[in-house]
């Protein structure tokens, strides 16, 4: 009795461990993601600060060592974002993906006057980790996180003819999102998701000094700090 099953255990077994593999080969492989979405911006501020040393009286206010520093809150309407990733699956719970991204808002307020016309644009580039549970037969989640670089840039009209510079800066940047993935198709799947992005610093609008005749200086900085990138977004997976 006993030789008689041991035969059939291990073609059980045998069954088992190639069902196994079936289903990893087909958890496993390469995917592209693209997701448009509604974009936000917060705790972006506009910093200000100067140095005078005027120990000789030029500037006529006698003699003269001080320096300050002040900030003001920025506003951006909500804007656009889409964001571009290749990636590859190793299990169903464990991705790679190489991500790239753009995202444009609206200057709204400073310190609470009224602006318009002005646009930040930032592009953006991370890889991420991404770990992935399966909900049901079509539904997954997944938390993801990423490090990389947003370059930020301010879009003024006319700017070309006015001779102005160019303000941009390339920051240091990481981020954290989630997602809701739908399986619509064997390999097509629809996602809904969010993502926080911190962007290291901002832009130097302005960074002068003056020379005074009898040897001080007087200095002034203009800048924006860094800032969170929010957004959410609705986009489709393609596996391969």
């Amino acid at each position: 009795m006993k030789k008689s099953l041991a035969p059939k255990l291990a073609a059980l077994a045998g069954i088992a461990a190639l069902s196994a593999s079936f289903v990893n080969a087909a958890d496993s492989g390469v995917y592209t993601k693209l997701e448009p979405g509604v974009s936000f911006i917060s705790g972006s501020k506009l910093k200000l600060s100067g140095t005078v040393n005027d120990t000789a009286g030029d500037l006529g206010l006698g003699s003269l060592r001080t320096s300050g520093s002040t900030s003001y809150s920025i506003k951006y309407n909500a804007g656009f974002g889409i964001n571009g990733a290749l990636g590859y699956r190793f299990n169903e719970t464990i991705a790679l993906e190489l991500e790239g991204g753009y995202q444009i808002n609206e200057f709204d307020s400073l310190a609470g006057l009224s602006l318009s016309g002005l646009d930040l644009r930032q592009w953006s580039g991370f890889g991420n980790l991404v770990l992935g549970y399966k909900l049901g037969d079509a539904l997954s989640a997944s938390v993801g996180a990423g490090l990389g670089f947003v370059n930020v840039g301010l879009d003024i009209p006319g700017a070309d003819g006015l001779g102005l510079p160019d303000f941009s800066n390339t920051s240091f940047a990481g981020q954290l999102k989630a997602n809701l993935t739908f399986q619509v198709q064997e390999n097509v799947s629809f996602i809904l998701g969010y993502r926080a992005q911190l962007v290291d610093s901002g832009l130097d609008i302005l960074d002068a000094t003056i020379a005074l005749p009898s040897g001080g200086s007087a200095s002034a900085k203009i800048s924006t700090s860094g800032h969170f990138n929010h957004q959410i977004t609705a986009g489709i997976s393609i596996g391969f």
